[in-house]
């Protein structure tokens, strides 16, 4: 719930680093006509802030209240009811992407950034069997990635590598901020994709490759040079089993060469003694 507070003083308001870098920089030409505005017609809107331990911390308005200051322009508040830093960072986050002026570039950091929070907040990204079972159920959950997803409008593919983005971009802020607000500004002259390889090189090697970026000859190194695979393991020695030979079937010939039986001389005789028609009796059976 907001509250509109009497005019602060510029000493009460404090600003938070953390929650500044959530607060897209705003083009030159714009800057100017907000200026102008304000010298014109004052602050007609009040600065949104956290009032927490004592401190009003700042929300939302961080480039109107510098102008402010700069003209000494009457201030004027707005109180958000906050539990923590995380309610205060998702508050700035979807106040900043209910808005239409924003690049790819800084809807994809502000999406990461709060899909990064959640899921650190949720000890992961509720897939895995471990969390099913610890609900007790076997069904599939739905991932943070996709209740994300379906909340912006993106898919839950988009969101992950939009995690991935944020927090190139997180790490980038700490060793060469200038770089990583270009990145945010112009995403069409420095890629998403060239953000995240560099963020992940070598403080040596990032010095190297923004200058490149700078003189327009950097170039994305093979995805293997950047994210080399794991070596596969060798299948293992087996022997190649050999073929069974064909079972062996003992076959009986007669050889040609082999001699006749011999017939008993008393056979012969007997034989002899028969009548023709005996013997023909004797064949016909």
């Amino acid at each position: 719930m907001a509250k509109i507070d009497e005019e602060m003083s510029e000493a009460k308001i404090t600003i938070d680093p953390e929650f500044k870098k959530l607060i897209p920089a705003m083009p030159q030409d714009i800057l100017v006509g907000l200026e102008k505005s304000l010298l014109r017609d004052g602050l007609r809107e009040p600065l949104a802030v956290w009032d927490h331990e004592g401190q009003l911390i700042l929300l939302d308005g961080h480039h109107r209240y510098e102008i402010c200051l700069k003209h000494n322009i009457e201030i004027v508040t707005t109180s958000i009811e906050l539990a923590n830093r995380e309610e205060a960072i998702n508050w700035i986050i979807d106040n900043q992407l209910g808005r239409r002026n924003l690049n790819e570039a800084q809807r994809d950091y502000l999406i990461g950034k709060k899909y990064n929070l959640a899921k650190k907040a949720e000890g992961g990204d509720k897939k895995s069997d471990e969390y099913k079972k610890s609900l007790g159920q076997s069904d599939q959950v739905v991932s943070t990635a996709q209740k994300l997803g379906d909340k912006e409008g993106v898919g839950e593919k988009t969101v992950r590598r939009a995690g991935q983005y944020s927090q190139a971009i997180d790490d980038l802020m700490e060793e060469s901020p200038d770089f990583a607000k270009k990145a945010l500004a112009d995403p069409k002259k420095i890629p998403k994709k060239w953000v995240i390889a560099i963020a992940k090189m070598e403080p040596e090697d990032q010095i190297e490759a923004i200058a490149k970026v700078e003189a327009g000859t950097f170039k994305l190194a093979p995805k293997a040079e950047l994210e080399p695979e794991l070596p596969q393991a060798e299948p293992e020695q087996t022997e190649t089993p050999k073929p069974k030979k064909p079972e062996q079937q003992t076959t009986t010939r007669l050889n040609v060469t082999d001699e006749p039986p011999v017939v008993p001389k008393k056979l012969v005789v007997e034989f002899e003694k028969l009548t023709e028609r005996d013997k023909l009796f004797t064949f016909a059976a």
